[in-house]
């Protein structure tokens, strides 16, 4: 689960530097891991509600294959790992087929375990929004990159330098790659 979680929101570079990595910033990284445990415990709770209210075929569908598809992406990694005595293939992106599939489960079992609190929905769907925008997505990129990943063009340094001294300050987890630099 670390591969994965790691390997989601760390930021790579490739061969100017060595493939120099970054870690994943605080907020998107550590909301990940609340709203999946969350989800994953509103769905255990919710899971005889959610196939009797909707259509069971399709749900029994959905769930079947994506536990087909993790299984097999399990054993694929396990007789890897068998083979060459180092884990490998462990990628979060391989997640992505049956991502959709696994955030609608978790999206019913939200709203089956909160009913009619409007507010509350409201509430969790922003924090998620905020939490996966602060820091998430290309900005881990922009935020963690360094003069040696930019392209050689002036626009595009001057562009990412003013995204790092703008939002850099205010994202949890941030310091200037210069200041990495230095440290190592």
């Amino acid at each position: 689960f670390y591969g994965i979680w790691f390997r989601s929101f760390f930021a790579v570079d490739g061969p100017a530097t060595l493939f120099q990595t970054r870690g994943p910033l605080i907020v998107p990284s550590i909301s990940i891991i609340v709203f999946s445990i969350g989800g994953l415990i509103a769905f255990i709770f919710s899971i005889r509600k959610i196939f009797i209210k909707y259509n069971t075929t399709v749900l029994w569908l959905l769930l079947s294959s994506t536990i087909i598809y993790l299984s097999a992406l399990f054993i694929d990694d396990y007789i890897a790992y068998v083979h060459t005595a180092v884990p490998v293939a462990i990628n979060g992106r391989y997640l992505f087929p049956v991502l959709p599939i696994i955030l609608i489960f978790f999206a019913l079992s939200y709203n089956e375990i909160l009913k009619n609190n409007l507010l509350i929905k409201k509430i969790l769907v922003s924090v998620l929004l905020i939490t996966m925008v602060w820091g998430g997505g290309v900005l881990t990129y922009v935020l963690r990159s360094n003069d040696a990943w930019y392209w050689n063009s002036q626009p595009v340094y001057d562009i990412n330098h003013g995204v790092q001294h703008i939002l850099g300050p205010i994202t949890p987890g941030y310091n200037s790659p210069t200041e990495f630099l230095r440290s190592q």
